[in-house]
């Protein structure tokens, strides 16, 4: 029988949170980020989008940039 990754959905909940990057930090992307934080089996990690709004937001939110 063959035994689930890690990280699948069928595994046992990390121990740790997952680190989640966010691609883009438009409307939709700071909807993701926000609920990424507020998830406790996932961590928010990173922001990656190159307008200076999205570096305040990572800032905000005390992740890299």
């Amino acid at each position: 029988m063959a035994t689930a990754h890690p990280m699948s959905p069928m595994s046992a909940p990390p121990s740790v949170p997952l680190p989640v990057a966010v691609i883009g930090a438009g409307a939709i992307g700071r909807v993701h980020a926000q609920r990424c934080a507020a998830h406790s089996d996932l961590s928010l990690a990173a922001i990656a989008d190159p307008s200076a709004a999205a570096r305040e937001f990572a800032a905000r939110a005390d992740v890299p940039w």
